[in-house]
């Protein structure tokens, strides 16, 4: 049982728990990384610019997916994770927080990895392929410790947790 669930009875659910031990430094899909460019920080200018790019990212999955180490790819979680990317986006740019669209990377468990990272920090959010999963986040604001974000928690409430830490480092 974890630190944070301690005392809840197992009817009551924690809203957050802290994860499991996992390293963070190994990609989930090593396999992908070259084929996805990494976006240089830029304010995209339009719905429609980061709607094209997210059809590109799709693209370069879905053309790269192997069904014989892979699950199914997951349209309804694809939607998911891209649904929380423009929210959390919108929410920034909107109180001029400058951020570019994180590159999206698939896990052999058809859940997709959110990676953001420049010279200030890095962040990933997996987006698990079961509706019900908590969804696991890790961050870090590169030389503060003090900063880092590592939690699991329901997908409803991950947008105010990834808005928050972002503001707070940012």
């Amino acid at each position: 049982m974890n630190k944070l669930k301690r005392g809840f009875s197992e009817g009551s659910k924690s809203w957050m728990e802290t994860p499991k031990e996992k390293n963070w430094l190994i990609p989930s899909s090593e396999g992908f990384t070259s084929i996805i460019p990494k976006i240089k920080i830029k304010k995209i200018h339009s719905i429609e610019e980061f709607e094209e790019t997210l059809k590109k990212y799709r693209t370069r999955i879905l053309d790269n997916w192997d069904n014989s180490v892979c699950k199914e790819f997951n349209e309804e979680n694809w939607k998911r994770t891209t649904n929380l990317i423009e929210t959390v986006l919108k929410n920034l740019w909107y109180i001029n927080i400058n951020i570019h669209i994180p590159i999206i990377l698939p896990y052999y468990d058809s859940s997709f990895d959110i990676h953001w990272e420049n010279e200030i920090f890095h962040l990933t959010v997996n987006i698990p392929s079961v509706l019900n999963q908590l969804v696991d986040l890790y961050g870090q604001k590169i030389g503060y410790p003090e900063y880092e974000l590592e939690v699991l928690t329901r997908y409803d409430l991950v947008e105010t947790v990834i808005n928050s830490w972002l503001k707070k480092i940012l």
